[in-house]
């Protein structure tokens, strides 16, 4: 696994001078597409990229757990995007996991993986080598299975998360759906959503996969969670919505 920060790090990494805040719109209908990426700060960037980095390496070795190979989920990359313009991008079929946030964290995030890198964890998991064939069919079984797995990933990083906010985050169990988004170019979880961030992760399963794990989230979002880890919790902090 790759070395993760200690706490002495983190709080280092949020002691930094903060960028002053872009300005935001709540509709984001007179963002420019030259101006989505400034919507976030540097600072902010770093700062999301580094809990990420931290909460997906505990999730690796939960993997690893589960799956009986060694798993990286490393370096972190940051942007900002419309979501009709992200799912542009990414045309071929994935596998969309919704995970709702219930308890210190409220509000929902989207994990995005290939079609294919979901047969070769899901192969693992129910006992094959995880050298899977195209052109691949994924069963309810499958998905149930990515499910379990990603509920068990994203537990893991809940409590990572929960030791950075000093605060008790819990989630409920992820769903699972196949998305073609060259056919359906959309996902119901991004409706009503006007800008949001991309997490973009190398992941790697040892000997059988090097590919991409992205975590999204809406702007309002991550600006308010790195707030929260710069300041710190008060007795009267709300719930991150």
């Amino acid at each position: 696994m790759s070395d993760m920060m200690s706490q002495e790090e983190i709080e280092a990494l949020l002691s930094m001078g903060n960028n002053d805040p872009a300005p935001v719109s709540s509709s984001g209908a007179d963002t420019s597409a030259a101006d989505v990426q400034a919507l976030l700060t540097d600072t902010e960037k770093d700062t999301l990229g580094e809990v990420g980095n931290i909460c997906m390496g505990t999730a690796a070795t939960t993997m690893y757990t589960l799956l009986g190979h060694r798993v990286d989920i490393t370096t972190p990359r940051v942007s900002v995007y419309r979501p009709e313009d992200l799912l542009r991008e990414y045309a071929a079929p994935y596998i969309a996991v919704e995970v709702q946030y219930t308890e210190g964290v409220l509000g929902n995030n989207l994990l995005l993986l290939r079609e294919y890198d979901a047969a070769v964890i899901t192969d693992l998991m129910m006992g094959g080598d995880g050298k899977v064939e195209m052109p691949i069919e994924l069963s309810e079984l499958h998905l149930s299975a990515i499910s379990e797995v990603m509920n068990q990933m994203v537990g893991s990083s809940a409590t990572s998360l929960s030791e950075m906010l000093h605060s008790v985050v819990n989630i409920s169990p992820p769903t699972a759906q196949l998305v073609d988004l060259a056919a359906t170019p959309s996902i119901s979880t991004l409706d009503n959503i006007d800008i949001i961030i991309k997490i973009s992760f190398q992941m790697e399963i040892e000997g059988l996969l090097n590919s991409e794990l992205m975590q999204i989230m809406p702007l309002d979002f991550g600006k308010q969670l790195v707030q929260r880890l710069i300041e710190g919790p008060t007795d009267d902090s709300p719930p991150l919505v």
